[in-house]
């Protein structure tokens, strides 16, 4: 008798990780389709003047560059993120600055880097470089990686995990 009670509360559980589990795959495809569009994580930041050249990361860190929501990115649309570094010289003080950064996007999927459309982003970037008194802008773009893919790759092994363990 103890045998039986014992398999019903296996099968109970079973049963109960079986529904957590795809409750995160849910969760995680719903979260998927939101994007936040615009967002900048700044990766790099490295400040010379004088010789000397400091960490400038933790800085910047400060300033709140993705607290935006999430926009719907669905259809036929993908939640990108673009890495690339920019360097420039600050005519105010003789210094130079490099930067690295993230930058989430919704745009059409499938969409690849080509030097055009760094060309863009670079324009883009360079007037208002120009415009905070910065000369000697230069751009090296990464490439578009799908944002999220993390988030929803550590769902789908949550997923398997529960079902190879609890069946």
């Amino acid at each position: 008798e103890e045998a039986v009670v014992s398999t019903q509360s296996t099968g109970e559980i079973r049963l109960a990780m079986y529904k957590l589990a795809v409750l995160f795959a849910v969760l995680a495809a719903a979260n998927a389709a939101k994007c936040k569009h615009g967002c900048s994580k700044l990766t790099k930041c490295k400040q010379t003047a004088g010789g000397k050249t400091v960490d400038c990361k933790d800085e910047l860190n400060k300033f709140a560059l993705c607290n935006m929501a999430s926009i719907d990115c669905s259809g036929g649309n993908a939640c990108y993120s673009l890495d690339y570094t920019m360097s420039a010289d600050y005519t105010m003080s003789a210094a130079s600055v490099v930067l690295g950064m993230d930058q989430i996007m919704c745009i059409p999927k499938g969409t690849k880097m080509t030097n055009d459309l760094c060309e863009t982003v670079e324009d883009a970037l360079e007037g208002g470089m120009k415009d905070a008194g910065y000369t000697n802008f230069q751009m090296k773009c990464g490439s578009f990686k799908k944002a999220g893919a993390v988030q929803l790759g550590y769902s789908a092994l949550l997923v398997t995990a529960m079902y190879v363990l609890f069946n």
